[in-house]
């Protein structure tokens, strides 16, 4: 069961993630619709999982609808989040039949206000393979603007695939959140 809810938005409450959601976290973020699509090198155990999660470094939300918030439909989180340089990485995946409904582009916008509004952060990068179309069309209207291009970074489905490096600062939020 989600934790006490940390926000919300429109369509969608953020819970904490507790002990007792790693089972949830770790069977989806292991499965093929998430972790192909994600430029990590491989699945994380459950200690792995748990490690990264109670890490002071990061902030991890599972998304709920407000029609069923206790029912996990993903996970929207910032990591190596760095206060003294201002700057986090923001990552986000949503169980495949929660896809196609625009709860990704709301919780990214919420994850983002919290970053900026509440955190006070300079700026958030974003790492995103280059064959992601539908996660590149989550963060592009936001503002992020493409950094960079590792080409042929990460190794996935039997091919090397380009990593792109994204960001948004401050200012430019500000600017395109009016």
């Amino acid at each position: 069961m989600p934790g006490p809810e940390f926000f919300h938005s429109e369509r969608l409450t953020y819970r904490l993630v507790e002990e007792e959601d790693y089972e949830f976290v770790q069977s989806n973020w292991n499965s093929p619709h998430v972790w192909r699509r994600m430029p990590i090198a491989e699945p994380l155990s459950q200690a792995e999982l748990a490690q990264w999660i109670e890490s002071d470094e990061t902030l991890h939300l599972l998304v709920c609808t407000k029609e069923e918030p206790m029912t996990p439909r993903g996970l929207v989180y910032l990591f190596d989040i760095e206060p003294r340089n201002g700057h986090a990485e923001l990552g986000y995946w949503l169980v495949p039949d929660a896809q196609g409904q625009g709860y990704a582009t709301e919780a990214v916008e919420s994850c983002l206000q919290f970053a900026f509004a509440d955190q006070r952060l300079h700026k958030v990068i974003a790492r995103i393979l280059a064959d992601n179309g539908p996660s590149r069309r989550v963060i592009e209207p936001f503002g992020f603007q493409e950094e960079g291009r590792l080409r042929e970074y990460h190794y996935s489905d039997g091919e090397f695939k380009d990593l792109l490096i994204y960001s948004i600062l401050a200012t430019e939020w500000d600017e395109n959140s009016q």
